[in-house]
Parts: structure tokens; C-alpha cells; sequence
């Protein structure tokens, strides 16, 4: 009878730890990929901003490759394309990913 009640108990305790967690693991799991989707967005909005006035002020040279490594972050890879749609700057490396094959290149 003693063991019946623990096992019973073990089991209503992990099934109401389990609805309870479940929901919010997944609340927290959202609100990450929100935090981090408003972080990318701050950061390429900055990282614009920086280009766009350096571009406007002195061109491309090396001033906006400097400026740009200083205002973005080690894991960044940012690239600065002009009204011709020709690349002018780049800064950092892709992270190549064994999953893709080199016909994405």
C-alpha cells in the first residue's frame, strides 16, 4: 500500500512539473529567437548607419574597413556593397558549414 502512494505521488508530482515546464521552456525558446532577431536587426542598422556615412564623407578606403571592425563584433561578417551593386568592403569570414555543398557558393 506504502509503495502504491509513493509511486503515485511520483508520478502526479512529475506530471504537473511537466505541464508546467513544458509551456514555459517553450515561452523562453521564443522570446530568445525574438531577443535575437532584435539584436541582428540593431546591429546591421548600426553597422549601416556606419558604412552609409563613411561612404558619403570619404568613399570607400581603408577608414571604412577600419571603421567597420571597430564597430561590429568578432563573430560578425559584414559586407559593404555601393549604388552598383559592386562590393566595396568586407569584414570577417563566413563560417563554411560541411552540411552545404559547393553548389550554394
Amino acid at each position: 500500500m506504502r509503495r502504491r502512494i509513493v509511486l503515485t505521488m511520483l508520478a502526479l508530482v512529475s506530471v504537473l512539473l511537466i505541464t508546467a515546464m513544458a509551456p514555459l521552456g517553450l515561452i523562453t525558446a521564443g522570446r530568445e529567437k525574438a531577443s535575437f532577431r532584435m539584436a541582428t536587426v540593431m546591429s546591421a542598422q548600426t553597422l549601416a548607419a556606419v558604412a552609409e556615412k563613411r561612404l558619403s564623407d570619404h568613399g570607400a578606403g581603408p577608414t571604412l574597413v577600419t571603421t567597420l571592425a571597430h564597430a561590429s563584433t568578432a563573430s560578425d561578417e559584414v559586407w559593404v556593397f555601393d549604388g552598383a551593386q559592386q562590393m566595396i568592403a568586407r569584414i570577417g569570414e563566413a563560417v563554411s558549414d560541411p552540411g552545404i555543398g559547393a553548389d550554394h557558393e
